[in-house]
């Protein structure tokens, strides 16, 4: 699939000068209220903004790292950086300390743009140059304002120097730095060229998930590269886009926004789904609720195996929605045509349950190297279960031991410093090799089945898979929030378990209904006991801040525990 654009920058040309008065960027301002921006008014600030990086003494290829939540102003800057030739490093504001500085200093970053008083503060003195995006800047930080002014004021005294600067950019050209997770070890940086999200934004627009007539709501991480996709393409197709990266907000933005698409992690669903499940078996209604679910999921059954769904059913469905389902899609704005899911494994049952309802999830699946997305199910061609079709360009290929190789214009030039750590991931011929297990269907869709390297191998020689049983508690108790199954080189396995929020079981009424789920599992897999833990946070450093579990460091802090388990049972075998 050849290219449409030689980069960011000149995509970024094309769309404001194609339609440079309609609805753009839209966000919140300090009293919580919205706004909205036309492309051409998104473009003076950004030529603004790239000009005040070019005064700085920016120079082509530099990094300038951005540390904020998702609002318009993160999109701002980056565009910015990547007008003045640099590229973009992202860090997500809920990352500690260390691994702030860890990635500024890593990426040899010259200007970090911090979201406020208390993001400048921790990075004032790591990178030369330090500007506040709101608020008052603290000493020592510029200002969004005073960064504008200083770039006008450059631009005037450079006449035609920022286009050249955009022209002589190319497709191997760096343009963002996205460091990993590190659920494993130290964050690697994932370097993505212009090619890239070009090549991304035109899979996304080649497929037409998005349009001009949508509202798209992004309240996922623009750190992350699943959001920076959505970024992209919403610049790509010229889709006005609202931007809201405070989660606790989100009911708050849906019901404002009404968007009619937007990406969401799995959590955010199961979450839901525990929430309408629990409201409606307290309610006075629960009977009711329960038939028009029954009804909504024999419709949804039909319309899975490509049939209309008539007579009788179609009138049954009618008053079920009329009376209760789209109370359900209500909680979401209402007028979603579909929401995408990724960054994690979603659970058949929780995209099953929401289409039952009449709202489609769509799952998707790639990773930081391969810019994100890689595969995604279709409005007319979806499988639950599945995370989808490739997107147009994209090649998969399984190896011989079940690992999924990607191919296409996404997959990343390589790490940052670091060509040892990029040959491990990257076949001779040049395929990306995932980590994930999987398989494809007769119509080709991907099913991913594990994580090659979290393949659990017990004493006795069994390989477990430990997502399957993850996903299959969670779905059966639906009180848990999260589930970390261990057993690697023990004789059986058993979970650490962490509550919902609002969630009061203890160990021993957990505990028998855990072994309960032992009856859909073969026995290699039963758990035979538990360990239950406080809520895993970012904060205290077990889950990543797209909220990934640590494996090796849960099972380091609870490790007493864990062999508290075992040890009678072992000692018993070992005599």
């Amino acid at each position: 699939m050849s290219a449409s654009f030689p980069s960011v920058v000149a995509l970024w040309r094309h769309r404001v000068t194609s339609t440079p008065d309609a609805a753009a960027l839209h966000g919140r301002g300090p009293d919580g209220s919205w706004y909205g921006t036309t492309w051409a008014e998104c473009d003076a600030r950004v030529r603004a903004l790239a000009a005040g990086l070019c005064a700085l003494g920016i120079e082509r290829g530099e990094r300038c790292a951005i540390v904020c939540h998702t609002r318009v102003e993160w999109m701002l800057a980056d565009l910015a950086i990547l007008c003045a030739g640099a590229a973009t490093t992202t860090v997500y504001p809920e990352s500690t300390d260390s691994e702030c500085h860890f990635i500024l200093q890593h990426a040899d970053c010259k200007v970090c743009f911090a979201e406020d008083a208390a993001q400048a503060r921790r990075v004032l003195g790591v990178v030369p140059t330090v500007v506040q995006l709101t608020g008052r800047p603290v000493q020592g930080v510029l200002s969004l304002d005073e960064l504008e002014t200083r770039g006008r004021a450059w631009d005037e005294a450079n006449p035609g120097v920022l286009q050249e600067i955009g022209d002589s950019l190319g497709p191997e050209d760096l343009a963002t730095l996205i460091y990993t997770s590190g659920t494993t070890g130290i964050p690697k940086g994932v370097e993505l060229t212009h090619a890239n999200w070009v090549f991304e934004g035109d899979a996304v627009d080649k497929m037409g998930l998005i349009s001009p007539q949508d509202r798209h709501l992004i309240c996922l991480p623009l750190a992350h590269s699943f959001a920076k996709v959505l970024g992209l393409a919403s610049i790509r197709g010229g889709v006005p886009t609202y931007l809201d990266g405070v989660i606790g907000d989100l009911a708050l933005a849906l019901q404002a926004v009404r968007p009619t698409v937007m990406a969401v992690v799995p959590r955010i669903l199961e979450r839901s789904r525990v929430r309408i499940l629990e409201a409606a078996s307290r309610g006075p209604r629960k009977r009711l609720f329960r038939w028009a679910l029954g009804v909504g999921e024999h419709a949804s059954s039909v319309v899975r195996r490509g049939k209309p769904v008539r007579g009788l059913l179609s009138l049954r469905f009618a008053a079920a929605d009329r009376l209760v389902l789209q109370e359900v899609r209500n909680l979401f704005g209402g007028q979603l045509r579909a929401l995408i899911s990724g960054g994690a494994p979603l659970e058949a049952e929780v995209a099953e349950f929401f289409h039952s309802c009449g709202l489609l999830v769509l799952e998707g699946y790639g990773l930081t190297e391969s810019s994100a997305a890689s595969t995604v199910n279709r409005i007319d061609a979806f499988q639950f279960g599945t995370v989808g079709q490739p997107l147009p360009g994209v090649q998969i290929r399984i190896a011989d031991d079940g690992e999924i190789l990607l191919g296409g214009g996404g997959l990343m030039r390589g790490y940052h410093q670091d060509p040892e750590g990029t040959a491990e991931v990257m076949t001779e011929d040049g395929w990306l090799m995932t980590g994930d297990i999987g398989r494809l269907t007769e119509s080709g869709h991907l099913i991913i089945t594990d994580r090659k390297k979290d393949i659990i191998v017990t004493a006795g020689g069994k390989n477990i898979a430990p997502q399957k049983v993850e996903n299959l508690l969670k779905a059966r108790i639906p009180e848990l929030e999260h589930v970390l199954l261990h057993g690697d080189r023990r004789p059986w396995c058993v979970a650490i378990c962490t509550l919902s929020e609002g969630a009061t079981l203890s160990v021993d009424e957990l505990r028998p209904r855990v072994l309960e789920v032992n009856g859909e599992l073969p026995r290699f897999e039963h758990v035979r006991d538990i360990v239950l833990v406080p809520m895993f946070t970012v904060a205290d450093g077990t889950l990543t801040p797209t909220l990934k579990v640590k494996r090796p460091v849960v099972e380091e802090r609870y490790a007493t525990q864990l062999d508290a388990l075992y040890i009678d049972d072992e000692t018993l075998e070992a005599l």
